[in-house]
This record gives structure tokens, sequence and C-alpha cells, in this order.
């Protein structure tokens, strides 16, 4: 069974950042069910997004793993 979880992703304003972060959700078995903009500046994006994952260690690895992309700056669990 799937839970939700919201996570803030600040990652640089760049083509293709967006793509990299799906990925990483995607390769995960995580599920993108919101996406909001919540600052778009020149050379950075704050994004908001609504995932579906297994558990808390599900999403904590999904988390690390954006972590070490380049493009991301900082990604963090949301408390709703």
């Amino acid at each position: 069974m799937r839970d939700g979880g919201r996570i803030e992703v600040t990652a640089l304003n760049e083509p293709g950042t967006l793509a990299q972060i799906a990925q990483v959700i995607a390769d995960n078995d995580g599920n993108i069910t919101n996406l909001h903009i919540a600052k778009n500046a020149h050379d950075f994006s704050v994004m908001v997004i609504d995932v579906e994952i297994f558990d808390v260690k599900h999403l904590t690895r999904v988390l690390a793993q954006l972590r070490s992309r380049s493009v991301v700056s900082n990604a963090v669990r949301v408390n709703e």
C-alpha cells in the first residue's frame, strides 16, 4: 500500500532539471501526484512535490538520491 508524502526540492532553474527529479522518483518506484513551483527565480526553483511512497524509509531513500544530483541543492520532507 502506498502513502502520500510531500517534499520540497530546491534546484537549478535550467533545462532538464525537472526531468532529472522526476527520473529519480520514478527509478525508486515513487509516483508524482502533484507538483507546484512555489518559487521560480532566474537561477533556481523551489518545487513542492506530492509523491506516493511506501513508507518513511522509501521517502528517505528518494530524498537522499535527489540530494545527490548536481542540479539539486536541497530536498526535504514537508510536514503538512
